[in-house]
């Protein structure tokens, strides 16, 4: 998961940010149809490819991440975890599986969207108050109705 995490980050995504707008022949951008139509498929890839590898990233992270970060503490760090961290696994170890499932979820959601913050930005740019709404309303109820509602 942390080799898949690294990969991701430090050779896929920069390629993937920043493909060049190269041109087979010097004198394509001089035409309009030409540049609008290659520039619109460069943004497009780009932005599918941005949008699967940070889905991939955030599925990897949140729902294996809190498992692993309980199970390494739990067996490796007794003393921390006995004396700073025990409320935290007794609410881990007496969540019944949907409710688990269901945090792992909403952390998912949470950072997912702060993540995906350039992507939604790109689509409501012209939006922006609309955009601020939605990314505020939609974020926050995801997040407090499962911590509070579920735990």
């Amino acid at each position: 998961m942390i080799l898949t995490f690294i990969f991701l980050f430090h050779s896929i995504l920069p390629s993937v940010l920043f493909i060049p707008f190269s041109s087979p022949h010097p004198n394509l951008f001089q035409c309009s149809s030409c540049s609008l139509s290659l520039s619109l498929s460069f943004s497009s890839f780009r932005l599918f490819l941005y949008f699967s590898a940070s889905l991939l990233i955030f599925f990897l992270l949140f729902l294996t991440l809190p498992s692993f970060i309980f199970t390494a503490f739990s067996r490796f760090s007794f003393f921390i975890s006995r004396y700073f961290l025990s409320p935290l696994f007794d609410i881990y170890s007496f969540l019944p599986f949907p409710s688990y499932l269901l945090l792992s979820l909403s952390l998912f959601f949470s950072f997912f969207f702060i993540f995906m913050f350039p992507l939604f930005y790109y689509f409501f740019f012209n939006f922006i108050p609309f955009f601020l709404f939605f990314f505020h309303h939609f974020h926050f109820h995801i997040f407090f109705l499962f911590h509070f509602f579920f735990l």
